[in-house]
């Protein structure tokens, strides 16, 4: 790339807020969806860590629906859960 075509490319985006990158940005990550999103590399790990103690509740509270030992509410005997915090 030459000099000049540097800046053609810069003067191109010289307008582009910060504002309007971030709308675009999160715009495309919705589309793409979580699915997704967890498979570019270092995002797994992020997620993971930011994650960590709600999935560790969740899985608790999962093995005692299953045991039928939840007592919380929202835990029904009719098997219609809900798992959120």
């Amino acid at each position: 790339m030459t000099d000049t075509d540097a800046k053609k490319a810069t003067d191109e985006y010289a307008e582009m807020t910060h504002d309007d990158f971030v709308r675009l940005v999160t715009e495309l990550a919705e589309k793409d969806g979580a699915a997704i999103i967890i498979t570019i590399p270092g995002i797994w790990e992020i997620l993971s860590e930011h994650y960590n103690n709600d999935a560790l509740d969740l899985w608790k509270i999962e093995r005692e629906i299953e045991a039928g030992e939840c007592g919380r509410a929202g835990c029904k005997p009719d098997g219609n859960h809900e798992l959120a915090l």
